[in-house]
């Protein structure tokens, strides 16, 4: 019996105790106004001081949807530290609770300000803008606790906590669509899609639809593009005789062509990248592959043009680091830079080209209009010079 009436007695002591898991420790600024019942720290028996407010900024991830895709971003959260956070027994009113808040909501001012300074600077380091203020906040809180009483001046309380709202008024939660995303650094793309060609010439018949397929990688404003396209219908106009067998006349030939195209972009600020190109490249016609040959036959000629390479995005991917998070590589010269931001995406390319060409046993040059529409896989990187 006397055991029985020990472990009652163990059980509602249990009971009387207040569980609390990690993640009911901490409260987020957003959650509202503060309440007495959030201070749950116990106040160290040495400390004269009237009140503690136990707080940090968290890096989390939030995600916003723009027109054709969506921004990821790394954002600072305040939160406030309950087991960390006490108040005086004598000084458990309402007046202090003020004290407690306008404090937190100065946090919130300067947490936007560090958002937005991490964002837009290049040359400081986050720690230096954190620490920045952080001790501004500090300074603020001992000159409020000293010149209020600990919140209980309440004439004088109201003048600091009016100037609070003001500041938290005027300082706006940081836009992440605004931010900065950086300049380009590079840029890679796989596309696959449909070509357009018109031309007349002694050598074949016009072949007017075809598939393309390019390869670009850009550097700053530079872009390489391979370009290579294969239209199909033509018939040939006349005979040829190559290495591999020969090409009659009606006989139905492939036109191919294959470009190294250079581009520059002209409008890095716009969300549609516009490349002018040059290029130089071979065109021909292939026929039909013969019995006994190991390939078909084709007719080579050489060729170079213009043209604009117009980006579409169709779906972005974004992720900007926003100064909080960088990833870091090295030059060729061992400087490290710093990501400011990535995207992958799907986009739509435009480019219309005007050709040149020369075929053997053709006189002159002959013109070649195309128009290729590709769908781009692509991927983008940014940084902060």
């Amino acid at each position: 019996m006397k055991r029985f009436f020990v472990m009652a007695l163990f059980l509602c002591v249990l009971s009387g105790i207040k569980a609390q898991d990690y993640s009911e420790n901490y409260r987020a600024w957003t959650d509202g106004l503060l309440m007495l019942d959030d201070f749950l720290g116990q106040k160290p028996k040495n400390d004269t001081s009237a009140l503690n407010l136990g707080w940090s900024y968290k890096v989390e991830e939030k995600q916003v949807k723009i027109p054709h895709g969506r921004i990821t971003y790394p954002t600072y959260v305040l939160y406030l530290n309950k087991s960390n956070s006490w108040i005086a027994p004598q000084y458990v009113n309402e007046h202090t609770l003020r004290v407690c808040q306008t404090s937190f909501d100065l946090l919130e001012v300067y947490r936007r300000k560090i958002v937005r300074d991490m964002a837009n600077q290049t040359a400081s380091s986050p720690n230096d803008i954190c620490e920045y203020y952080i001790n501004k906040q500090e300074q603020w809180f001992e000159e409020m606790c000293d010149s209020t009483r600990a919140g209980q001046l309440t004439e004088v309380m109201n003048r600091y906590a009016a100037e609070v709202d003001s500041m938290l008024a005027d300082q706006e939660e940081p836009d992440p669509v605004s931010m900065p995303l950086g300049k380009l650094r590079g840029r890679f793309d796989l596309g696959l899609g449909l070509n357009l060609m018109g031309t007349s010439n002694d050598c074949y018949t016009n072949a007017p639809a075809g598939m393309s397929f390019s390869l670009l990688w850009g550097f700053r404003r530079n872009l390489l593009s391979m370009d290579m396209t294969a239209n199909f219908g033509a018939k040939c106009k006349q005979d040829f005789d190559t290495d591999r067998g020969p090409i009659y006349e009606g006989d139905k030939v492939n036109p191919l062509q294959a470009f190294l195209h250079y581009g520059f972009l002209v409008n890095p600020q716009s969300e549609r990248a516009v490349y002018p190109l040059i290029g130089i490249g071979a065109v021909g016609i292939t026929g039909k592959k013969l019995k006994g040959e190991d390939s078909a036959p084709d007719v080579t000629g050489f060729s170079f043009g213009v043209g604009c390479l117009l980006d579409i995005p169709l779906y972005r991917n974004i992720y900007k680091y926003n100064g909080m998070m960088r990833n870091y590589y090295l030059t060729p010269y061992g400087t490290p830079y710093g990501t400011s931001a990535q995207q992958t995406g799907v986009s739509l390319l435009l480019r219309p080209t005007v050709n040149f060409t020369s075929m053997p046993e053709l006189n002159g040059l002959y013109p070649t209009f195309n128009l290729s529409l590709i769908v781009s896989w692509n991927g983008r990187a940014y940084d902060r010079r």
